[in-house]
Parts: structure tokens; sequence; C-alpha cells
């Protein structure tokens, strides 16, 4: 009798189901006001930064009409995110609500995830204002 081989069960970089996103990103911005309301700016920005970065993720799932978001997006840049949303010329459209987005995505670089950045005083609750409409706007054109 021989041996049948396993098939590989890890996947290859990429495939992730956007639902996942979607989920992920309640959950970072759940912990995100969780943790601003409990003084830990620093940990809420980053949580509200990937609660955004799900978010665009989901969203470019939703408007290709794809199950999984492919390899080449599974980033960090909320700039190209927002690119391959498909959305980015509808929230251009909004000026107040662009202009969080931008403050934003310059706030979400590396130094924001693996570093503690100083903030101004007030600086971390009006980022986390920012990021909840983003969130709330992106959800709304995700549908």
């Amino acid at each position: 009798m021989t041996k049948k081989t396993k098939k590989p069960t890890q996947r290859s970089k990429g495939g992730t189901r956007g639902t996942l996103f979607r989920d992920a990103g309640q959950r970072h911005l759940h912990s995100a006001g969780i943790l601003l309301k409990n003084k830990c700016e620093h940990d809420s920005l980053y949580h509200g930064g990937y609660s955004i970065e799900c978010m665009l993720k989901y969203a470019i799932t939703r408007s290709l009409r794809l199950i999984y978001l492919p390899a080449d997006l599974e980033i960090h840049d909320l700039d190209k995110l927002l690119a391959a949303s498909g959305f980015e010329s509808a929230l251009k459209q909004q000026p107040n609500l662009y202009a969080a987005y931008s403050t934003l995505a310059e706030f979400w670089g590396p130094n924001v995830r693996y570093q503690a950045p100083t903030l101004a005083k007030g600086e971390a609750e009006r980022l986390y204002n920012h990021i909840v409409q983003l969130y709330q706007w992106l959800a709304e054109q995700a549908v």
C-alpha cells in the first residue's frame, strides 16, 4: 500500500477572504475606542489605522466583486489601497472627509506602527474622530 502525501495546508501570500478584513476592521475600531478612553493614545491610533486599512481591503474585494484580496494588495499603504478600492474619486468629492483621510494616511506610516511618535494634546482624539468618520464612510461605500 502506498502512502498518500498530504496537500500543503499553508496558503501562498495573498488570498485572504474579504469578509475577514471587514471583521478585523470592526474589532480594531472597537479596540481603538476603548484604548483612547483609557489614555492609551498611541495604541488607539495604531488600531484605528488598522481599522481603515482593513476596511479599504474589504472595500476592494466588494468593489471588484472578489472573494479574496489579491496578494499584491496585502500591503499597508493606504493611498494604494484607496486607489485600488475605486472610491478615491468619491472621497475627493467630500473635501472635509478627504482632508481627514489625508491626515491619517500621512500619519499611518511605519513610525506609528512600530514606534510611539509624540502627539500634541488632543491630537489622538482628533485623529480617532477622523478614523471613525472614514470607517463609517467606507462601510457605506462597500455595501
